[in-house]
């Protein structure tokens, strides 16, 4: 569908303002979407007992219950953070309380698909708990708790049907959506390459240098300077192996959609050449050769980084954990490494949404050059007027166990 510019354009049809169910989705599936496409679905359980059903559930019916599992389906497939369940759960129950929709509750297009991504959640949620119910209706031989149910599921899945998936391939049930804003800011992405280019050229070593060495996250640091992984990742906890004079590191992937978005694991050999690098040789032999590096929390390791940033460079500066994966972008860029490197190393299954991160020009020169990476998921790679140089890759087997 073609992307809206103004929210009176988002507006769907009025359906009426109730929801859908008489019966509340109790607390305890709250934060999780009871419907398993991996078990058998009530519709193929229906259309097997054609003949011993009751004599009130129609085949219309069972297309119904078919056509909501189908949505139940995309929903489930999508990755999701405990605190993104526990956001779309308060914006959910403020619509209900409101009898409002994502359009009505918004008052600008990122709050719209936040709103969305929590109201398509929400009904989810609440067709799960119907179609539990149903399963209860069948057993029971309930026809009027039958009844109830069929229409609520019609209810939702009219509503389903307002809230279709975005274009060009967006999961619609994400809650993220870029949009230029209506005063002409430039998007996210473009204004942190606007924040790299003032940044004083040896940023990393003055930040790496004003951190104490009995500082709970300085691993968590020199592990940013070296692969630059996400924050969440950190916090899951990145693999440091020992091998002679290079370091192996192992990074379970966030912000994955198994098939259509990042690497579920990344395994990426790095020559050690700098301060930090040297610090997680040093960390990873004195455990043996191997170590788990976690960051204490994501809150912790950001407060760390704004604080240090500002008494060294700056009170204006306010450094992030995606300044060092931007850094890390444009030196790769630099370098002259292929797409599917650059993807890989930041975690990407596709080699465009490394268009959003830094420039070459915004390179300070590479710390520790990468010697190869490896990825769980093969690259797309989006085809453009020229090809970067290609890097060898090594044998997999190193990273086994990463």
């Amino acid at each position: 569908m073609e992307k809206p510019t103004r929210i009176e354009e988002l507006k769907a049809p009025n359906q009426g303002k109730g929801y859908f169910f008489d019966q509340e989705c109790p607390d305890n599936v709250a934060l999780d979407i009871l419907f398993d496409p991996q078990n058998v679905p009530l519709s193929n359980l229906l259309w097997a007992l054609e003949g011993k059903n009751p004599s009130w559930i129609a085949d219309q019916d069972i297309a119904l219950i078919e056509a909501i599992e189908n949505q139940l389906t995309h929903v489930v497939g999508a990755s999701r953070a405990e605190t993104t369940l526990h956001q779309y759960a308060r914006q959910y129950d403020f619509m209900r309380s409101q009898g409002e929709r994502p359009e009505e509750v918004s008052n600008n297009l990122k709050s719209y698909y936040t709103y969305r991504a929590a109201h398509v959640w929400g009904l989810a949620r609440e067709a799960s708990f119907v179609l539990e119910k149903l399963g209860d209706a069948l057993t029971t031989n309930d026809e009027d708790l039958w009844h109830d149910g069929v229409d609520a599921l019609t209810r939702i899945l009219n509503e389903f049907d307002c809230y279709p998936p975005c274009s060009e391939g967006q999961d619609s049930f994400s809650g993220v959506c870029r949009f230029t804003k209506k005063n002409g800011q430039k998007k996210h992405h473009e204004s942190k390459r606007k924040h790299a280019r003032k940044l004083p050229v040896n940023w990393r070593d003055d930040i790496w240098n004003a951190i104490s060495d009995r500082t709970k996250n300085k691993a968590a640091v020199a592990l940013l300077m070296t692969v630059a992984p996400r924050p969440a990742e950190l916090e899951g906890g990145v693999t440091v192996v020992a091998d002679g004079n290079a370091i192996l590191i192992g990074i379970e992937g966030a912000k994955v959609i198994e098939g259509k978005r990042g690497q579920k694991i990344r395994g990426i050999r790095v020559d050690v050449l700098s301060p930090e690098a040297h610090f997680l040789l040093a960390l990873a032999k004195s455990k043996g050769g191997e170590a788990v590096i976690k960051a204490s929390s994501v809150s912790g390791l950001n407060k760390l980084l704004v604080r240090t940033g500002r008494r060294v460079l700056g009170k204006k500066v306010t450094l992030s954990a995606y300044d060092y994966r931007h850094a890390l972008a444009s030196d790769l860029k630099a370098e002259g490494r292929s797409q599917e490197v650059i993807a890989i190393t930041l975690g990407h299954q596709s080699s465009r949404t490394q268009a959003g991160y830094g420039q070459a020009q915004q390179s300070r020169g590479s710390r520790n050059p990468i010697v190869s990476v490896i990825g769980s998921e093969p690259v797309r790679i989006h085809q453009r007027s020229f090809e970067f140089a290609s890097v060898l890759r090594s044998d997999p087997t190193p990273f086994s166990n990463c």
